[in-house]
């Protein structure tokens, strides 16, 4: 107890050494003090005070001086403090899970195939055109020096092209959709640095460098949702409760884009490693019934307890092993290299044949304009989305739908012809001869594209309008063309 009592004294002299304390000779117990002192004290209160002193103070030794660093106590009881508290342990067994059985999607048949700038409409509407238009208006007034009160810039980025991705976005998400989604994130390329840090760069992409977004496609190819990435501020518009914002990024994705699904009891999300979690699977099925067929990270699987690569890869390829807990399996499965998955909507044999497609739709677009590429990107998802519109239509139809080419000349044909004014050359006449005189058709030794019908070759050419046109019994392209 001598000993204890000499180090506790030594401690404290230590303290005030360090920490300029400034001491007084009088105060320092004598002798026969320190033995009173000693006496008085119980053990209970020597072992408390033996484990609350101060250590030794350690030695480090700098350019050939030692120099003696001891912790302050606040980070002595921090290192001391115990760990926070662990996750609860979840029992793995090796059982497979119950079939959930995705239903069939069922969609009304319309009465007639639209035309292809009617699809192309229904997503670029005439509200977007209209936006556009005023915006120029304003910038080329205000390039003028017309004193035009301007809108003031909004204090988050993405200002200048946000409204239309959000215009777009309200048209997309009234597209019915499948049961099945898939959830990815998309590069947009640009190279530029005219966009500051919302410029991304992802080394394992085909562009490394663009604009991030994060999108919900169906089984069917249609994106019905999009979030642009920007950073800390994404989700700034973005109702979440205080259990989702303190989700990490990818499951906060997720579950965003999650919340738009029609019937979310009956749908099933495929995502990959980048946003699946053990914790994100059962949030999701949770708060809005989702279930989930996700490729996700080892460290991420919950404590799942599979086998170890080296003993997979050993029993060759094809090769799984399997757990499930809380109603989700987890899978270790060995091709090419091995995969881990996490499922609540599939068992064993059914979650070996998944695959993760559809999102996948960058568009090159080179400008010094750093919008510019979103625009493009924009124009691209609307001609995307009403194409696959279309063919889901003319298969609802028995009829068969246009290919991806002659949709999109389709489209750009129908543009050009709005609005379009009929040049006319000469003075007026009162007694003019009738329009159509001299409309003859010509056989021509060559073919020419017809003027009407974007996908017509024919060798008529009028004589008088020097275009050609399809004059069969098909097509009869001539007449329709003279009687606008």
């Amino acid at each position: 107890k001598r000993a204890l009592f000499d180090k506790i004294i030594r401690g404290r002299h230590t303290f005030s050494t360090l920490y300029n304390v400034k001491s007084d000779d009088n105060n320092h117990p004598t002798q026969e003090e320190d033995e009173v002192s000693f006496e008085s004290m119980s053990e209970e209160e020597i072992q408390t005070t033996s484990t609350s002193s101060l250590p030794p103070p350690q030695k480090k030794r700098r350019n050939g001086k030692k120099i003696s660093v001891t912790k302050p106590v606040e980070t002595l009881e921090q290192s001391s403090s115990p760990d926070p508290r662990k996750a609860p342990r979840r029992i793995w067994k090796h059982e497979d899970i119950n079939e959930f059985n995705v239903p069939d999607s069922v969609f009304e048949a319309p009465d007639a195939v639209k035309t292809p700038l009617q699809y192309f409409k229904t997503l670029f509407t005439d509200e977007m055109i209209q936006h556009i238009s005023n915006h120029t208006n304003l910038y080329s007034a205000q390039e003028l020096g017309d004193p035009i009160n301007s809108p003031m810039q909004e204090p988050r980025r993405f200002y200048k092209i946000r409204p239309l991705f959000e215009m777009l976005r309200k048209q997309c998400l009234q597209i019915p959709s499948t049961h099945k989604h898939s959830e990815d994130e998309v590069m947009v390329a640009y190279k530029g640095t005219r966009a500051g840090t919302l410029r991304q760069y992802i080394a394992n992409k085909p562009d490394k460098w663009g604009f991030k977004l994060f999108c919900r496609a169906s089984s069917s190819g249609i994106i019905h949702d999009l979030l642009l990435y920007q950073g800390a501020s994404t989700f700034f518009n973005v109702p979440l409760t205080e259990e989702e914002q303190m989700l990490p990024l990818g499951a906060k994705v997720v579950t965003t884009l999650s919340k738009t699904i029609t019937e979310p009891q009956l749908s099933v999300v495929f995502c990959d490693d980048y946003f699946t979690s053990f914790d994100l699977i059962q949030n999701l099925h949770t708060n809005l019934g989702v279930k989930c067929i996700d490729t996700v990270r080892p460290n991420r699987m919950g404590g799942a307890t599979l086998i170890t690569d080296k003993e997979l890869v050993k029993k060759g390829c094809g090769a799984f092993n399997f757990s499930s807990a809380e109603g989700v399996l987890a899978v270790k499965w060995f091709d090419n290299k091995c995969v881990n998955l996490l499922s609540n909507a599939r068992g064993i044999m059914s979650t070996k044949n998944v695959s993760n497609d559809g999102v996948k739709r960058p568009t090159p677009a080179k400008s010094r304009r750093w919008y510019f590429p979103l625009f493009g990107y924009i124009l691209d998802l609307c001609i995307a989305n009403a194409w696959l519109v279309h063919k889901r239509d003319c298969a609802l139809l028995n009829e068969k739908p246009l290919s991806l080419k002659r949709f999109c000349l389709a489209v750009a044909h129908s543009l050009m012809q709005v609005n379009k004014l009929v040049s006319k050359v000469g003075r007026p006449s009162s007694s003019s001869p009738p329009q159509n005189l001299g409309q003859l058709p010509l056989h021509s030794d060559n073919r020419g594209r017809c003027s009407l019908c974007p996908k017509g070759v024919s060798r008529w050419k009028c004589q008088k309008c020097k275009v050609f046109l399809c004059l069969n019994a098909h097509q009869q392209c001539f007449v329709a063309y003279h009687q606008k």
